[in-house]
């Protein structure tokens, strides 16, 4: 069976970072959750997020997933160690930071969340946060 993040999980979630993101006044961004498998299981695209957003966070979760880290960990590595993402032979992989793996409580992977609509940094700070709200159920 495969393991992933329940609807109910994702929707406190959404409840959750967008509530917040609406009070600040932030960028809004899109939210997307793979399952173990890498399959895209949940997507919430916030009104006014740019249309590519979607695509691109369904690779940084993806990525996550696939690699077991994050994309900025991923992108670091490759630069690190010179090595081109397409030594992986998996297609579609991304080193845009905004994608992390989402561990349950006792430590198992059960998905990963990607992020897409702000900066960078600020995508893959948002997924850290994101997964790390997962990991609490």
């Amino acid at each position: 069976m495969i393991r992933r993040v329940s609807q109910d999980q994702f929707t406190a979630l959404c409840e959750k970072v967008i509530g917040d993101i609406k009070k600040e006044n932030g960028k809004p961004i899109v939210i997307v959750i793979a399952d173990e498998a890498g399959d895209i299981v949940h997507m919430t695209h916030m009104d006014g997020a740019p249309a590519r957003s979607g695509v691109i966070a369904s690779g940084k979760a993806y990525t996550a997933i696939r690699m077991g880290r994050t994309t900025a960990a991923l992108g670091q590595f490759c630069q690190d160690s010179n090595t081109p993402l397409t030594a992986f032979v998996i297609p579609g992989l991304t080193t845009m930071p905004g994608g992390t793996p989402v561990y349950d409580k006792n430590g198992a992977i059960v998905g990963a969340v990607g992020v897409s609509g702000r900066s960078a940094a600020e995508d893959q700070e948002m997924a850290d946060l994101c997964a790390k709200f997962l990991s609490q159920y």
